[in-house]
């Protein structure tokens, strides 16, 4: 294995799909995303230490552009995380990986992701 690298966050971009919200359940709340990161086992990484007292889990991030946002930057718990090259990472929407409410959920939501080294 390859020496670890300081990972501070991950920038999403939209860049296609038709999705109303991208990153968050309700356009009226700007504050909480229901956008998690997890590693291969689906156990999250990034932010776990933000979680909301919501109904539905969610994460609440400091200067947020709110669901319908083009792009976001995910913090990583901490402030940082040791990553190995080719580490496989997944961003989830909540809701699809606790398999909870996904039935009013629809469309699609493609997005590019950036890393944010120290």
């Amino acid at each position: 294995q390859r020496p670890q690298r300081p990972f501070k966050s991950v920038p999403g971009v939209h860049c296609s799909g038709n999705s109303i919200n991208f990153w968050g359940c309700s356009p009226t709340d700007a504050s909480y995303i229901m956008t998690i990161i997890t590693n291969k086992l689906n156990k999250p990484n990034a932010p776990i230490s933000l979680l909301s007292t919501n109904k539905y889990p969610s994460n609440l991030i400091p200067n947020y552009g709110g669901p319908t946002a083009p792009e976001i930057v995910i913090p990583m718990a901490g402030g940082q995380k040791q990553v190995l090259k080719n580490e496989l990472m997944k961003i989830w929407y909540i809701e699809d990986l606790m398999d909870i409410a996904t039935r009013d959920n629809s469309g699609n939501h493609c997005i590019h992701v950036y890393a944010l080294y120290s």
